[in-house]
């Protein structure tokens, strides 16, 4: 997949996009260097999601954003089998948990959600809670 786009991207002449194999505990991004992380299909493979988006997070320039897109946990006529899938509620609420809040949703997908995310804002001297974001 990552040859597909990069080739497409080299006939698209766009030199802004930098696919990354990367791996299943580290994301292989470099700190502040990404405006936009796109994982799709991907949160499930996951030993550690939440330690994960914390990666990710640390990967963002200011102003940068995470879109996750996955597949609902319902039965659809592609997909992974349903006991792999990640429920949009516990995508977010681990998003969460990694300092990460949700800013907008993709609903044209007909068998996945898309939730996009941003770094929690902390008001100086003032902790982060639970059902912050």
């Amino acid at each position: 997949m990552l040859a597909l786009l990069a080739t497409r991207l080299d006939r698209a002449r766009r030199r802004n996009i930098t696919p990354v194999l990367a791996l299943p505990d580290d994301p292989l991004l470099p700190r502040g260097g990404c405006d936009l992380i796109l994982l799709v299909n991907v949160y499930h493979h996951l030993r550690d999601g939440p330690g994960y988006l914390r990666r990710l997070r640390r990967a963002l320039r200011p102003g940068g954003r995470i879109v996750n897109v996955d597949f609902h946990r319902r039965d659809t006529p592609v997909g992974p089998p349903l006991e792999h899938r990640v429920p949009r509620e516990r995508f977010v609420r681990e998003a969460r948990r990694a300092g990460l809040r949700p800013v907008g949703e993709l609903d044209f997908l007909p068998y996945q959600y898309g939730v996009i995310l941003e770094p929690r804002s902390r008001t100086p001297g003032r902790r982060a809670g639970p059902r912050e974001g």
